[in-house]
């Protein structure tokens, strides 16, 4: 093997070995963003995100932990009748929708959704 194809191995195998580095830290930023946001939804994780933004004094936090756990209750009650409603759309939607669909094109609606709910 010439040192010109040597070359080109090394820097193609540094290519590859790059974009495989960068896909997977991308997918790992991602997975932790999202992750994040999921815990915002819940009572604690938003109570906890805000006492560490507002950095309340000890005076503070006895009223202001207070006043976050109602605030992140509230918010998961929120949450939750969203996520109660928009299932009941989505299923009116597909109840109009299935005379008009054949049965393939109503299958792969549903593939799609089921796949939408896993996220």
């Amino acid at each position: 093997m010439n040192a010109k194809t040597k070359s080109g191995l090394v820097l193609l195998t540094t290519l590859v070995a790059g974009l495989l580095i960068g896909a997977l830290a991308t997918s790992a930023v991602m997975q932790y963003r999202l992750d994040h946001l999921r815990s915002l939804r819940r009572t604690q994780g938003f109570s906890e995100w805000m006492h560490t933004v507002i950095v309340p004094t000890d005076a503070q936090h006895e009223e202001v932990q207070r006043i976050l756990e109602s605030t992140g209750t509230e918010l998961t009650t929120y949450y939750d009748s969203v996520r109660v409603q928009r299932r009941a759309i989505v299923d009116t939607m597909r109840a109009r929708l299935r005379p008009i669909l054949t049965p393939a094109q109503y299958q792969e609606m549903e593939e799609a959704l089921s796949n939408g709910r896993r996220r």
